[in-house]
């Protein structure tokens, strides 16, 4: 992924009052792949909360049922269950949301302040601009991390409605066994 840069050349035509709305922009796009990371995350959550449940009752079923049919459909759930799961622990895995803000020691050195050749003005300038640079790749990143957890979910969901094939899928299982 590249990193954009603006194309802002003359630094003139933007006024303090412009830089902090171009600011305030930023902050709710980026706060915005922030929280739909948190809902990912909560969907993720439930959903593994749900297949858990699903994957204990296939479990007790499968080992205490004395039906053969409705074991095998305890069977087939909790293999389905079990590639979805897969797919939800993998969302639960480390990954580092980008945030608004930024950590002092980073942004706050000597370098910057004291070696500093811009004028008061157009040194804020300057700092919204590297801001601005700095927000959008965080807004890149977070929503490509946000694209992988949310396909991730988007396949442990397609996967969780063939549970219903289980019926169909013990049947034929039974009756292609009993016909041999």
């Amino acid at each position: 992924m590249d990193r954009w840069q603006t194309d802002i050349v003359d630094w003139t035509k933007l006024t303090e009052q412009s830089a902090q709305f171009y600011i305030h922009l930023a902050e709710s796009r980026l706060k915005s792949t922030e929280d739909t990371a948190n809902i990912i995350t909560a969907s993720n959550d439930r959903l593994l909360g749900i297949i858990t449940m699903l994957i204990s009752a296939s479990f007790g079923y499968l080992f205490t049922g004395g039906q053969t049919y409705l074991q095998c459909v305890s069977l087939f759930i909790l293999l389905i269950c079990s590639i979805a799961a897969v797919f939800l622990i993998r969302n639960m895995g480390k990954y580092e949301l980008f945030t608004i803000g930024e950590e002092p020691r980073q942004i706050f050195t000597s370098a910057f302040v004291e070696n500093n050749i811009y004028s008061e003005s157009q040194q804020y300038l300057n700092i919204v601009f590297q801001m601005m640079e700095i927000m959008q790749l965080k807004i890149d990143k977070n929503r490509q991390i946000n694209l992988i957890r949310q396909s991730r979910l988007e396949k442990a969901k397609r996967t969780l409605v063939t549970i219903p094939l289980s019926f169909l899928l013990a049947g034929l299982y039974l009756y292609f066994l009993n016909s041999q």
